[in-house]
């Protein structure tokens, strides 16, 4: 900001009184912003949220001086195209549910916009901004109860991944913090398993320097087949990662969705291979399905190459590797069940969207109606529904 005037120097006409001899400085640019052009641009978007419904969708933040801040952006269709754009940074004196809708409502009222517009709900899905009873999510329910409420897939996603890995030992978790708060200066530690062998030597010739506790929890953890967990959870784990990285890219709900079917896909047909995808999987429940022996469940051809090894080392049992392979047949079941529960709304959305979709329309599988859509979103096309359902 500070070097804006330099730009007007020289390059201005020179009829532009004043222009060459501009001082423009941070902070003056920063009054233009939040008192000139701002205000102007919040009137122009509270003039078209007035007359129209759009999506809120918010996320709580604190600043430096641990303000707490809630951010609302807004997501609307002018016509032509879909619109995202920030609306409002408001205070917040509390962030509990109660403060935080008290917030949204009282910004809305003071711009004049009725709550009935607000048809969509977006959050991280964080406990006081969706929680069913007590939360940000449920006071617009009460208030709109044709309200649509969406949690962030990615953390969704997230959230799955730790459930599941409950299921495997506990020191997976305290032996790579252990190990990364020795390496934590410096950026010698890359890739775990590709360094196990190293980093076991490492340590052994370190205890008696370094004679701390975590040391010796170290060398002895790295001792025993947990380079087999973290060999499987990378390839797993990796899967759920790639899915994310797609889904943070795509702003298209079906795509999203389709995306995510195939993730679950994949984890169902780890515990059940054969499962067709052409099945409700978002409603089956996998633990009533035909499950294969968690001894075949496949980690990934990495894992394989070194359970060969181990068992012709002799470093592992065959009951040992049965326990390990049940501890990640549990964990994908687990997250298998999460996904379930975490994602469904969006799944039953996306089912519905597809009556949209532009392929269906000179296609014999053209749908006679959409009801099921105007049912879903009864707001939007209040009135029209016959019309839209014509069109």
């Amino acid at each position: 900001m500070d070097h804006v005037s330099m730009l007007f120097e020289g390059n201005l006409d020179s009829k532009l009184i004043g222009c060459n001899n501009l001082r423009i400085k941070q902070k003056e640019i920063c009054r233009i912003i939040t008192q000139d052009l701002g205000p102007c641009f919040h009137g122009e978007l509270v003039t078209v949220l007035k007359t129209r419904p759009f999506s809120l969708m918010l996320d709580e933040s604190s600043a430096v001086a641990i303000t707490k801040l809630l951010a609302l952006s807004v997501q609307f269709y002018d016509g032509k195209n879909i619109v995202t754009t920030f609306y409002a940074l408001c205070l917040v004196a509390e962030q509990n549910a109660e403060s935080l809708f008290n917030t949204i409502t009282t910004k809305l009222i003071a711009d004049g916009i009725e709550l009935k517009n607000v048809v969509g709900f977006a959050t991280d899905g964080a406990i006081v901004m969706t929680g069913a009873h007590n939360s940000v999510a449920s006071r617009f329910i009460a208030a709109n109860p044709d309200i649509f409420v969406s949690k962030c897939i990615c953390h969704v996603l997230h959230l799955c991944a730790n459930k599941g890995i409950e299921e495997l030992p506990c020191q997976l978790e305290d032996l790579a913090r252990d190990i990364f708060t020795y390496f934590c200066s410096s950026k010698e530690l890359d890739k775990l398993c590709e360094q196990w062998d190293d980093l076991t030597d490492y340590f052994q010739l370190l205890v008696p320097e370094e004679k701390l506790a975590s040391m010796e929890r170290v060398v002895k953890e790295l001792k025993n087949l947990y380079y087999l967990y973290y060999t499987g959870l990378s390839y797993w784990l990796g899967k759920i990662t790639e899915a994310n990285v797609v889904l943070q890219g795509n702003t298209d709900l079906l795509k999203s969705t389709t995306n995510l079917f195939y993730l679950l896909h994949a984890l169902i047909s780890a515990v059940s291979p054969g499962t067709p995808k052409t099945a409700d999987l978002w409603q089956q429940d996998v633990s009533q399905m035909t499950l294969t022996m968690p001894q075949s469940l496949y980690l990934g051809i990495e894992y394989m190459r070194k359970e060969k090894a181990c068992l012709q080392q002799g470093k592992v049992i065959i009951s040992e590797l049965n326990m390990l392979k049940k501890r990640f047949f549990n964990m994908i079941l687990t997250t298998v069940k999460t996904l379930q529960t975490k994602a469904a709304n969006q799944h039953l959305t996306a089912n519905e969207l597809q009556l949209l979709d532009s392929s269906l329309t000179n296609s014999l599988e053209r749908p006679v109606s959409c009801f099921a859509l105007l049912e879903r979103f009864p707001t939007i096309c209040q009135g029209k529904e016959q019309q839209t359902d014509d069109q």
